[in-house]
């Protein structure tokens, strides 16, 4: 690319990053409607000293930041998948289905006594105040609440969401507990500063955490070739190294070099090997068991699937319509500089009947020079005059006529190119998938059409995205907690109206719980309603009134295990009025 004109393309050149380097270049170059953005970002990541270290990614980030800034369309797009898969919250729900939960929920209450009515505590055990479902609710529920320092979970999610579609990568940084190794907290980190490291060409024995069954994680060995990562926050600054999430080794923050560790029962470090690795400095064991190393974190990478290469890195899901946008932004800058460079006036105004003088001309072309570009000439005409003055030789001067020649014909009407553009824009919204009301492009639309528009995005496009997200959750993160009966499950719009709810529950009462109306009702209200876990709450209403009529029937139907919980139930009440 280096002997072609600046923003001409060859056509048998391959790397689609150049392409975007130049057609960007070429249209930030000569757009003097935004100033500020003529220079781009250079990569700091391409020096001599990281070349062999680091792989470079498909599509410049940085560039791809640019255009994301530069289109009308691309970043609603974003905007929309951001705020309908990331932005509803998270609730945590059993890890299994509810009859085991609520068999191995008893189990533990029994195991922990009976407590003291309205307190939670086990009155003959006030040490032990809660099961072990319920110290995980407490530590996971603590967990997502203070993920962060400075940003809420909901936020770091929505950054992340926008790095993902913006670049088709997203990192975290994973903090830990450096006593327990457990995990502590997340950092997002911006995609555009990361770098991914070439694979190592050695395996590293490593334990992986892995849930079993309902209620057990085994720890079980592997063999894995883990990789490096690398952040550059300001141009000419030194990289900060991470490991790859998992990496059981010891990584200096500022060289990348490694060593391998062994650790007693206690998890105190026993041993520590460096691993020798010719493009890294070699791992400083004095310097580390001074305390003076600044030890490297690990980070988990979010990938968007890349189907046309091998690079551990993603892509954009927009990336097949790059031209389109970028000819969007071609488009629009034709027309907003058509303000201040129109050169054909409204009309001309013309004086025949003599000869045109040299003053004419000049004052013609100075008019057009001077006084048809802009918006306050946008009106100005053009006259054009001619002197008939008398010669001996020649009749007598006629009189001059004047003469209104229309030129609107030749201006631009209306804004060029609104067809490409909109196809462009259909385009960019057809690689999202979603529907098409969410950026506000909207025809011969009604209320039906428009739910039912809502859902089947919801249905084919957030929703699996949300789905996908909590997969990793709780697969990665959460067997690294010692989580295990409980899941991460992200949540939805309502896309169901309060009376919608309130007619499904009416035309099914007859085979509802009274547990389920008031979950029904909470959505009506929006109101969280205390769960009630009683007998008569897992019973359906035509049942519950009939036991009302005749309760004799309702002890018939009873096990003894649940006479049992009655009679216990009674005597605790009859104790408040003793």
């Amino acid at each position: 690319m280096s002997n072609q004109e600046p923003g001409v393309i060859d056509a048998n050149f391959e790397d689609t990053g150049v392409l975007i380097h130049s057609f960007v270049t070429k249209q930030i170059a000569q757009n003097e409607v935004m100033p500020t953005s003529n220079k781009l970002p250079d990569d700091d990541f391409a020096r001599e000293g990281l070349r062999g270290k680091l792989l470079p990614p498909p599509f410049d980030p940085f560039k791809l930041g640019i255009i994301a800034e530069n289109s009308s369309i691309l970043g609603q797009c974003i905007d929309v998948m951001e705020v309908n898969i990331e932005s509803f919250g998270i609730e945590l729900v059993p890890s299994m289905d509810d009859k085991t939960f609520q068999k191995i929920k008893k189990e533990q209450e029994d195991a922990l006594g009976p407590r003291e009515p309205d307190k939670g505590t086990p009155t003959d055990k006030p040490n032990a105040a809660e099961t072990e479902i319920e110290q995980e609710f407490r530590r996971l529920t603590n967990f997502f609440k203070f993920i962060n320092r400075k940003q809420s979970y909901t936020s770091i999610r929505r950054r992340t969401r926008n790095d993902y579609e913006l670049t088709g990568n997203a990192y975290w940084e994973i903090l830990r507990n450096h006593v327990t190794s457990k995990i502590t907290g997340v950092e997002w980190v911006p995609s555009a500063m990361m770098r991914i490291g070439r694979m190592d060409k050695n395996f590293t024995d490593m334990k992986i955490k892995r849930k079993t069954s309902d209620t057990e994680i085994e720890i079980i060995p592997d063999k894995m070739k883990f990789r490096r990562y690398a952040q550059i926050k300001e141009i000419g600054t030194k990289p900060i190294w991470f490991k790859e999430f998992g990496d059981p080794r010891i990584m200096d923050a500022e060289t990348g070099g490694m060593a391998v560790v062994e650790r007693n029962d206690k998890g105190e470090v026993t041993t520590i090997k460096a691993i020798a690795d010719k493009e890294f400095d070699e791992f400083d064991v004095l310097k580390f068991k001074g305390g003076r190393m600044k030890v490297a974190t690990e980070v988990l990478h979010f990938p968007q699937v890349n189907n046309s290469r091998t690079l551990p890195y993603g892509s954009p899901r927009w990336i097949g319509t790059l031209i389109s946008i970028l000819g969007s932004r071609s488009a629009e800058e034709v027309n907003l500089l058509y303000f201040d460079n129109k050169t054909v006036p409204p009309g001309m105004l013309l004086i025949s009947g003599g000869k045109i003088t040299t003053n004419t001309v000049d004052r013609v072309t100075d008019h057009i020079k001077n006084h048809v570009k802009g918006t306050k000439n946008f009106h100005s005409i053009l006259v054009v005059e001619a002197e008939n003055k008398p010669h001996p030789n020649m009749p007598a001067p006629t009189v001059p006529k004047l003469q209104w020649v229309k030129m609107t014909d030749a201006q631009h009407g209306d804004a060029l190119f609104q067809g490409y553009d909109e196809n462009n824009s259909n385009k960019v919204i057809s690689t999202f998938r979603f529907w098409p009301g969410f950026v506000g492009k909207t025809k011969d639309v009604n209320r039906a059409t428009a739910d039912a528009a809502r859902k089947l995005s919801e249905e084919q496009v957030f929703e699996p995205e949300r789905m996908e997200f909590d997969s990793i959750i709780n697969r990665v993160i959460l067997p690294e907690m010692d989580i295990n009966y409980w899941e991460h499950k992200s949540k939805g719009p309502q896309l169901s109206t309060p009376e919608d709810l309130a007619n499904l529950a009416e035309k099914m009462k007859g085979g509802l719980t009274l547990k389920e109306f008031r979950v029904i009702a909470g959505k009506v209200f929006n109101i969280d309603f205390k769960e009630i876990d009683t007998i008569w709450t897992n019973l359906p209403l035509p049942v519950l009134t009939a036991f009302a009529a005749q309760p004799g029937l309702l002890f018939e139907l009873l096990s003894p295990e649940d006479l049992r919980r009655i009679e216990e139930t009674r005597s605790e009440e009859l104790k408040g009025f003793e």
